[in-house]
């Protein structure tokens, strides 16, 4: 919480001091949980570029271009993809993804049926 400066001038030094603290921490907090997303994204697409290096071990990569290529494919302008649409996209997929371990399992078995 911060405090207005009429409330500061009224409070004791050491007080003051510390209410001015406590606003600058609430600030701070702020501004990490807003890192957040950012870097949960960093790191995602860290992990993706990582294994780009290494394509054999690859099996499945959904990136931002595929997701705009989808809206285009559905008549939506690219400007309507944003980052928050991506962020809503990514819980999507990773929620229909739930299940992968089936969906792989069945393409085994598939696969080694022919």
């Amino acid at each position: 919480m911060t405090y207005r400066k009429t409330t500061l001038r009224r409070l004791p030094p050491v007080t003051r001091r510390y209410a001015k603290l406590l606003g600058e921490l609430g600030s701070v907090l702020r501004k990490g949980k807003n890192l957040v997303e950012e870097l949960s994204r960093v790191e995602f697409e860290s992990q993706a570029l990582a294994h780009a290096k290494e394509p054999e071990k690859v099996i499945f990569v959904l990136t931002k271009e595929d997701v705009v290529e989808c809206a285009a494919e559905m008549g939506i302008p690219e400007a309507a993809i944003t980052d928050d649409i991506l962020q809503l996209v990514r819980k999507g997929v990773d929620s229909g993804l739930e299940c992968w371990s089936d969906v792989v399992k069945e393409a085994i078995n598939m696969a080694l049926k022919s």
